[in-house]
């Protein structure tokens, strides 16, 4: 198989319309364009930690503080006002039945982060006013807003845009689709910065939930590795057959260097046996 059937193989491999945005970065061949692809994909991956801590950290400290507001810890009954809200405790409810199930905590874990993200929307904060024949909101933002957020010195409106719009990176995410995917012209370097961007703004919201979460995750160096993988050297060339060739003899030659130094090494130690040795000798 030659260069280009190589490339070819691959692009045939993955999905046309996701190749497409690569291809409108001003890529120069196929080539850099499977290189980005791999190179975008694993930035995509450093979202993994910081998401999840972020996740838990909202839906735990939320639950928990809204049980203490309301003095009732099955408050999902009861406190959620949009029809999409109700519905997904519906269907928690009803999964977790299914599994023998009915404590909140197993209701409250099967809730998606899109219901958390929704607990702060309009309804549950004081300057709440319902349009004509809509039911009237629970304030519990004026109230719990320090014990949920207290790394957060932003509005509650504010807090819910940063929200959304993790959600929706959240839901590209893991749905295999580009973080960094906007309309209009975009070259390669505006794709990592604006990746970067949203791990920024995850990094941020972590940090309102919980500061020592954040600084865990720095101290661990997990925020350095990321920044690093952002600015690390992308493109190489793609090696001639010749080159690939002499690689593929320098590889099998060091393989073999090392099965040979092994050998001697058994045989200094005693634990292989030398090669039987044929001696030739006159006759008499």
């Amino acid at each position: 198989m030659n260069d280009a059937q190589a490339i070819q193989a691959v692009l045939d491999d993955l999905s046309a319309p996701k190749l497409t945005a690569y291809k409108n970065l001003g890529l120069k061949d196929d080539w850099q364009v499977i290189q980005s692809y791999i190179f975008l994909l694993d930035l995509a991956g450093h979202f993994v930690v910081p998401l999840q801590l972020l996740e838990i950290a909202l839906r735990n400290k939320m639950y928990k503080e809204i049980a203490k507001q309301t003095k009732n810890q099955f408050w999902y009954n009861a406190v959620p006002y949009s029809k999409d809200s109700k519905r997904q405790v519906t269907l928690a409810k009803s999964e977790a039945l299914k599994d023998g199930k009915t404590s909140p905590d197993d209701i409250i874990c099967r809730l998606m982060f899109g219901f958390w993200v929704y607990m702060t929307d309009k309804p549950y904060r004081p300057s709440f006013t319902p349009k004509a024949g809509e039911p009237a909101g629970t304030n519990l933002w004026q109230f719990i807003k320090g014990d949920v957020f207290p790394g957060a010195t932003a509005s509650m409106n504010h807090i819910f845009d940063e929200l959304k719009a993790i959600n929706k990176m959240r839901n590209r995410l893991f749905h295999h689709e580009p973080l960094w995917k906007l309309s209009g012209h975009q070259d390669l370097a505006a794709a990592v910065a604006r990746t970067r961007a949203q791990y920024d703004r995850v990094l941020k919201v972590l940090g309102w939930i919980s500061p020592e979460k954040l600084n865990l995750i720095n101290g661990l160096g997990n925020t350095a590795k990321f920044y690093t993988a952002c600015d690390a050297t992308l493109f190489k060339p793609m090696p001639t057959a010749a080159e690939q060739a002499v690689k593929d003899a320098k590889d099998a030659q060091d393989a073999q260097d090392a099965q040979d130094g092994s050998t001697l090494v058994e045989q200094a130690n005693g634990t292989q046996a030398p090669q039987s040795q044929t001696v030739t000798t006159k006759a008499a």
